[in-house]
Order: structure tokens, then sequence, then C-alpha cells
């Protein structure tokens, strides 16, 4: 990890004092991924431009989850919520008044590494560190030619490009956006707010056949999570596998 005496800002880590043990490798590997980060306690308003506020069962049970997220809200910074374990902060009536229509990052079900990911995506760059110049050139040079799957086109190879994962055969003009599209086919009409960006490890994925695991919001304001695969009538977008998606943490509802 590269340090530097030129923070000016920090993302404040807030938590149950029962899961620092949870929390404190996954600081670690943002500070990694040169991202300013500290305890809430160690830090103040003037240099906090981000708040990640780590939720647990036992956390949201006790009340300290709700108490670190308001406080984390009267500071007026960015907040990322993240849940460590299968629990549902939206079924707890205040923590649910709290958060509003805030996208939440669940642990469950991800490695370290695709959580981190989702944290870094969603901080303001203001909390990154300075980094020497070559660290820069490199974290901007983006790998391409990097072999992610069969098209689901020709059946060439599908490779990472400049802008998009493409295939590689010269008659096929089969690509597959960074950030894709999704549409709900059970209401085609229906609005969903976000695109999916896709990284090398969800192409796979997707081009293997399988899917990949996001939060939506509907036209109605309502997020929910869905399991995504490609649409096979139109596979350089996504659709929502309609038996997994639903509301529930702790598995997908089918859809009635």
């Amino acid at each position: 990890m590269y340090e530097t005496n030129e923070i000016k800002m920090y993302a404040a880590v807030r938590c149950d004092d029962s899961d620092r043990k949870k929390v404190e490798p996954l600081m670690d590997l943002l500070r990694e991924e040169g991202i300013a980060v500290d305890f809430a306690e160690n830090l103040n308003m003037s240099n906090t431009a981000a708040a990640i506020v780590f939720f647990s069962q036992a956390a949201i049970d006790n009340g300290s989850a709700r108490r670190h997220y308001g406080s984390a809200k009267k500071g007026g910074a960015l907040i990322v919520p993240v849940v460590l374990d299968k629990s549902d902060p939206l079924s707890h009536s205040e923590l649910n008044r709290l958060l509003g229509r805030k996208e939440i990052v669940y642990a469950s079900g991800l490695k370290n590494a695709a959580l981190i990911r989702k944290i870094v995506y969603m901080l303001p760059t203001s909390v990154k560190y300075n980094k020497p110049e070559e660290e820069e050139v490199e974290e901007k040079e983006i790998p391409t030619g990097v072999a992610v799957g069969t098209c689901p086109v020709c059946g060439g190879t599908v490779r990472r490009g400049t802008d998009a994962f493409d295939c590689e055969e010269p008659d096929c003009r089969y690509s597959l956006p960074f950030e894709a599209d999704v549409r709900d086919q059970d209401d085609p009409d229906s609005i969903l707010t976000k695109k999916i960006r896709l990284d090398n490890v969800g192409a796979k994925s997707l081009l293997g056949g399988g899917t990949v695991e996001e939060n939506l919001k509907a036209e109605d304001g309502k997020v929910f999570r869905a399991r995504l695969k490609l649409d096979p009538e139109k596979p350089d977008s996504l659709i929502i596998d309609a038996e997994k998606r639903g509301l529930s943490l702790f598995g997908f509802k089918k859809r009635k």
C-alpha cells in the first residue's frame, strides 16, 4: 500500500464493536485499493467525504446499526451501507425509513475482492489517495484482448475490448457493453433505472450461461435484488431471471 501525507479526504467506517474483527480486514483491502478509510471516531467532519456503515443481524437487533447510520446521515457525507451477513435491514421499520431508497451492498455470497470492487465503485474520488505517477499510469491501463467467453451469436471467442466485450470473428458484430441494459421479461414496458457495469468476471459468467446478482430500482422507486442473465432475444443486454428475483436477502422469491 502506498501511503502519503497529502490525504485530504477520508471515508469514515462505522460498525458495531462486535463486528470489528470482520470489518478490519476489509478496511485493509480498501486501503490497498487506494481508499483512505479509518474508524469514524478517529476522524472529524472537515476531512470526511463519505461513510461506510457495516450492518450485521446483531447490530440491527441491538439498535447500533440504526444509530451508526443515523450519525453518518447527520454528518452529510455520502453513505455506503454494507450488510455483512444474510440479515435484512429493510425489514426493520426505523432502519428502513433511514435507508430510504439508498442502494445497499450485500456481502453475503461475495468474495472479498468482489465486495471491495462494489464498495470502491460507490465511493467518491475525493476519498482516494494521491498515488505516485507510475501507479496512476498503471491504474489507467485497462488490459484488453483477454478472452471472457464464447460468442452467443456465432460461437467465436469474445474478448475484452476498449469499449465492450467483442467477438473476435471478423464477420460477427456481437458486442456486450461494459454497461449493459436490463429488461424485465415479466413486465417488458417497465423502466429499470440502473445499467449494470460488467467486469471480466461478470462477463465470463454471463457468456458461460451463468448469472450475476445486482440491486435494481423499478420505476416506482422500489429497490429489489435480482439475478440477471443474457437476454436470449437480445444478447447484448441482460434480462431478469424470472424464477430468481425478490426483496428477500435470504433467497430469491418467485414473482407472483
